[in-house]
């Protein structure tokens, strides 16, 4: 972990004062447990102000990570993951391939994005070195990446999703395999049998 990359997340997590101990250490939250309470009540940015529930980041462990770009309405009323039947159905398609205690749910932005559905890079910005420690905590072997947002917000790169879906990157210690973004699949009919496809591949991989 870089002094550049570690001070941007301490900026991101509303420090102003840091010393030399700061900036040695490897990981900013000791557990799950304490990220989760960081995570219900974090204001760093306004998307703090309009959230109603957080998802609860539960699983110590697991082989597969699959990261959303942020929570639907659905999802923000209930604080569960499996509130979008979206969601639900892409679990029965991964049941097939991996056992579900292997799967781990999380959102790049832990909060619900303005009706319109823009994450904009603000939001981004101040979100993501939570996922990046839940990667940190939960070590998968394979991350599931959903969308051209996520994917850009992890490999530091824009990559034409039509193009690399499917394909197999590396971020720190663990796989990344783009798929196409649930609610694009579902706007873009067509495009489900290329994400069937791409799951299918999951089982070399884990």
């Amino acid at each position: 972990m870089s002094r550049a990359y570690t001070l941007a997340c301490y900026k991101a997590f509303g420090y102003k004062f840091i010393d030399e101990n700061f900036l040695n250490k490897v990981c900013f939250f000791e557990s799950l447990d304490e990220l989760n309470e960081c995570v219900k009540t974090c204001e760093l940015c306004n998307l703090s102000k309009s959230r109603t529930k957080v998802l609860n980041l539960s699983q110590n462990s697991a082989k597969i990570m699959v990261v959303f770009d942020n929570p639907s309405k659905a999802q923000d009323e209930s604080g569960d993951v499996f509130a979008s039947k979206e969601v639900v159905e892409f679990r029965e398609s991964l049941i097939k391939i991996a056992k579900l205690d292997e799967v781990y749910f999380t959102f790049l932005v832990k909060c619900r994005a303005p009706k319109n559905g823009t994450l904009e890079d603000e939001y981004i910005e101040k979100c993501s070195p939570y996922l990046f420690e839940e990667i940190d905590k939960v070590k998968p072997k394979l991350i599931l990446s959903m969308g051209e947002v996520v994917t850009k917000a992890l490999l530091k790169t824009n990559l034409n999703l039509d193009v690399t879906h499917g394909s197999v990157f590396r971020y720190q210690n663990s796989l990344v395999m783009p798929l196409y973004d649930l609610k694009f699949v579902l706007t873009n009919p067509s495009k489900k049998e290329f994400l069937l496809e791409d799951i299918k591949k999951i089982k070399e991989l884990v």
